[in-house]
């Protein structure tokens, strides 16, 4: 009877210990000092954005050569139906925020890329109903306006 006692204090005392020490890894993880730069952009959809439809934008910064070319020659279509590839493919060189905004509404976004190098280039891919790239390659970041109209879109960076 006794060795069941201490059989079940035993794991009692393990059971315990491994529950302390994963409330204290996600505590750390949570508490967890961001890295990257933080960006502040701004999207504003005009009334008739999209021809009345939500556009989804996709902010995309590319810590890869490979990757850069890639999406260089790549439409928002293409980007939209192949997305969850390139991030498999490039974990870790590519970072990725994706809203959905309807027309006539404005987004105010403040984020890190949690990637300590400068990206090599970062795109923005709008998902308008009509033909067309919708695709832009950000030179100069700092502060970002992303203005949707109603066939394309616009960036600007003041």
């Amino acid at each position: 009877m006794n060795s069941i006692r201490t059989y079940c204090f035993i794991w009692i005392f393990i059971s315990m210990t491994l529950w302390m020490l994963a409330c204290a890894a996600k505590t750390a993880e949570t508490t967890k000092k961001t890295t990257g730069k933080v960006h502040q952009v701004t999207i504003d959809a005009d009334s008739n954005a999209n021809m009345g439809s939500p556009v989804v934008v996709d902010i995309v910064s590319a810590y890869d050569d490979q990757l850069v070319r890639a999406l260089e020659s790549s439409a928002a279509s293409d980007w939209f139906a192949s997305k969850k590839k390139y991030i498999d493919q490039f974990e870790g060189k590519i970072f990725v925020i994706s809203r959905e905004i309807a027309p006539g509404n404005q987004i105010q976004l403040e984020y890190t890329t949690e990637i300590d190098e400068k990206p090599i280039a970062t795109f923005i891919f709008a998902s308008y109903d009509s033909a067309g790239e919708g695709r832009i390659k950000v030179e100069k970041f700092e502060p970002l306006v992303i203005k949707l109209e109603e066939k394309e879109f616009l960036v600007s960076d003041d």
